[in-house]
């Protein structure tokens, strides 16, 4: 019979094995869930350089996606916030009460996110608690890391700034900078590459009527931009290359918000009408259009308890996204003037109410449905992404 002393004795003799075995505590280690390594981080210095060094947080992320755990946890909201309090945000899971981290590592005001990849957030301050300009950094909430973003000449004007990051095919991120040129619709592109820490002027210059370039999709390595008229481009980031992308067609009188996004593999254009309705678009993988996937009607379902809205002329929807699940279908998730949120199911035709506390701050906001308003859902992913 072995006693309790050397049962003890024998559990750390394996332990001090495992951690003096640097190849196979990496093992275990990479197969953990993102919080558990942040605060595994703290058990000792050795965990501590380890978990945090850049080969294995690629390393993690990679496994998390060959694990098929490289998932979303939440949608954040477009709007401006000043941390720390949290930003809005939509449940992905809708049986579980995710909590997002606070923000109170940026010491800033007035943030908002304009862009979101794996982890990494591009956001922008357009009061800082330094200058009262914008300025732009990447943070990752997880690791509780940022960034500030540093242009190469103080006399660039951005029309607007973007994040290319695809930790499946690089631990590096690129962010890709739009510049005015004079007072015409000509633009530059400057690019910063986080590999080697330094900008590069793109030899090639574009137009852009009518496009929206503060709305944008990294996708397939690419920057797609958001165009309310027929036509618009998107920019190969690894060629430095422009090329055209039809935009669907939409009604002459055409009112309401649209969400611009990517969902499965492909990219989307979700578009709600007056009294509840609901159009998905989405694009054919060669570019050569767009294609209605879905078109609900969800008024009878809003009129009724307990979904019933404090609006007696119809709900208007402020923020609007779409999921997709590999057993569960699509869905769209939206957020209704009334700051009520909604979660409804393409495939069973499931209309589920979510609980969001984070949705109090939108209450007082207002916006026109007299024009096309274009919201922002960034997905959020826990990971170890370094900035």
């Amino acid at each position: 019979m072995i006693e309790a002393g050397q049962k003890k004795s024998k559990t750390m003799e394996s332990a001090e094995q495992i951690g003096n075995n640097e190849d196979l505590l990496t093992e275990i280690l990479l197969n953990l869930p993102t919080k558990s390594l942040i605060r595994f981080r703290l058990v000792s210095k050795q965990w501590m350089l380890l978990i945090s060094s850049a080969r294995f947080c690629y390393s993690h992320t990679q496994t998390l996606h060959a694990r098929g755990r490289l998932k979303p946890l939440a949608h954040l909201l477009d709007t401006c916030h000043s941390p720390p309090s949290v930003f809005g945000y939509l449940p992905v899971d809708l049986n579980t009460k995710q909590r997002l981290p606070y923000f109170d590592f940026i010491h800033m005001r007035d943030v908002t996110i304009l862009q979101s990849s794996f982890g990494l957030l591009l956001c922008v301050s357009s009061k800082s608690s330094i200058i009262e300009t914008s300025e732009y950094f990447i943070c990752n909430p997880s690791t509780r890391k940022f960034k500030m973003i540093s242009f190469d000449d103080i006399n660039d004007r951005p029309a607007a700034v973007h994040l290319a990051y695809d930790p499946l095919k690089s631990p590096h991120y690129k962010i890709i900078s739009v510049l005015w040129m004079g007072k015409s619709d000509k633009k530059s592109v400057k690019i910063y590459s986080s590999e080697t820490n330094s900008w590069s002027q793109s030899k090639t210059k574009f137009f852009t009527p009518g496009i929206e370039l503060k709305y944008s999709v990294f996708f397939n390595g690419a920057i797609h931009w958001y165009s309310s008229g027929s036509e618009s481009m998107y920019f190969d980031v690894e060629n430095e290359c422009f090329k055209p992308m039809p935009m669907p067609m939409r009604k002459a009188l055409t009112r309401g918000t649209q969400s611009f996004g990517e969902c499965g593999g492909h990219l989307n254009l979700a578009t709600s009408y007056w009294r509840q309705t609901f159009t998905v678009h989405e694009m054919k993988d060669d570019y050569s259009g767009w294609y209605l996937k879905y078109c609900i009607n969800l008024h009878d379902k809003l009129s009724n308890p307990p979904f019933v809205s404090e609006f007696n002329c119809g709900t208007y929807l402020l923020f609007g996204c779409i999921q997709s699940d590999d057993d569960g279908g699509d869905s769209i998730r939206v957020v209704l003037a009334d700051v009520q949120a909604i979660a409804y199911n393409f495939k069973d035709q499931t209309l589920t109410r979510l609980q969001c506390r984070s949705l109090g701050v939108y209450r007082h906001q207002c916006f026109s449905f007299s024009s096309n308003y274009l919201c922002r859902a960034c997905p959020y992913f826990e990971t170890l992404s370094c900035i």
